[in-house]
C-alpha cells in the first residue's frame, strides 16, 4: 500500500497540516 509508505515519509508534514 503506497499510501501507508507516503504517510510515513510525510508524517511530520501531515501532522503540521492537520494541527
Amino acid at each position: 500500500m503506497v499510501g501507508l509508505r507516503w504517510l510515513q515519509e510525510h508524517n511530520e508534514f501531515i501532522l503540521s497540516t492537520l494541527s
